[in-house]
């Protein structure tokens, strides 16, 4: 679906930018992983924008390497456009790959499975789109207010496919968090069940992501890097 008079995106960090958030789920808010979202140079054009989950080991497990799901997509600097994805899946002894290059009208992507190779094809929405695995840094990037909506084309080559999320930002709110006091928005992500809160702060840190479906609540635990100046 074409997007007209998508809202222009605006870059709030700099290179060197980490958002570390504690991961918590169920009733009993037990702490299961940590995550952490970093910011590098890919280039003059482009961003590397990565996602990395790592599992907390089970109370009296044996002792193995944790699980582990890291994420990196190169983006344009500006738009944000996705041009290559590589991820990696670690789970006690065995892994998976994969990864996604963009062109051409087509997200190409390779996977090796425990040894068994794939290969798909997703045909691209009109732009603009983003990958599913950069989904939260373009949260960052929008010009957030009360009453703000918009919809992101996103490409999920996790699993070969393609949705639309619809975004609205409900409302400000002061939240408390392990890295501090934060005025944030609040945006939901209409149909998914996922919410986030988004700093009003020109770094625009995630504060708060929440997954309904997974019953996981995550919170900022520190922040470092960003830019020093901006309008919120």
């Amino acid at each position: 679906m074409k997007q007209d008079a998508f809202p222009v995106l605006q870059v709030p960090w700099t290179a060197g930018d980490r958002c570390r958030l504690e991961v918590a789920q169920g009733a009993e808010a037990k702490l299961v992983a940590t995550w952490e979202l970093e910011v590098a140079r890919g280039g003059q054009e482009s961003w590397l924008l990565t996602s990395r989950v790592v599992a907390h080991a089970p109370a009296g497990a044996p002792s193995e390497p944790p699980s582990e799901e890291t994420c990196t997509v190169e983006a344009h600097k500006t738009t944000l456009a996705p041009l290559r994805v590589k991820y990696l899946l670690r789970h006690g002894s065995g892994q998976a790959t994969y990864e996604a290059v963009y062109g051409e009208g087509k997200a190409r992507i390779r996977a090796d499975i425990r040894g068994e190779r794939r290969t798909a094809e997703v045909v691209l929405p009109d732009p603009p789109y983003f990958d599913n695995e950069q989904f939260v840094m373009v949260l960052r990037a929008l010009p957030l207010a009360v009453g703000f909506t918009t919809t992101l084309n996103t490409v999920v080559t996790k699993i070969g496919s393609k949705m639309p999320v619809s975004i609205h930002v409900v409302k400000m709110e002061d939240l408390v968090v392990p890295a501090g006091a934060y005025r944030c928005w609040v945006v939901e992500l209409k149909g998914v069940g996922q919410w986030a809160w988004i700093a009003c702060d020109p770094r625009r840190q995630l504060v708060r992501f929440m997954n309904e479906d997974a019953k996981t609540d995550s919170r900022l635990v520190d922040h470092v890097g960003g830019r020093s100046r901006r309008s919120p």
